[in-house]
């Protein structure tokens, strides 16, 4: 019977919050952050086994620039900071390990 139970792989509660702040400097330069909390969840329909809940913190910066007429940005940032191990969910109740600390880098341009 799983009337009334909780869905799978969904948390009671979870809360996300990230900020993105413009250093007042004149260069095109920002820092950012989020924390990412989640509330513990089941993997069945029956609520049978419980995953515990988990909070991640990512930090970053951004930099925009121009290169002849484009305008570039270039952004670095640290996903799982403080390097959690917790599971993460996926649809139809299977979990799988957090990515350990993880430096990603990216440049994009318009033109």
């Amino acid at each position: 019977v799983i009337e009334g139970n909780r869905p799978s792989n969904v948390p009671e509660w979870q809360a996300n919050l990230y900020a993105d702040w413009k250093l007042p400097v004149e260069a095109d330069l920002a820092v950012n952050g989020g924390v990412f909390i989640a509330d513990s969840r089941f993997a069945d329909e029956a609520n049978s086994f419980e995953v515990d809940g988990w909070a991640r913190v990512d930090v970053g910066a951004r930099l925009g620039f121009n290169i002849g007429q484009a305008r570039a940005t270039a952004r670095l940032i640290v996903e799982n900071l403080l390097n959690g191990n917790y599971f993460t969910g996926t649809p139809y109740g299977t979990f799988q390990y957090a990515a350990p600390r993880t430096l990603r880098v990216s440049l994009s341009g318009s033109f």
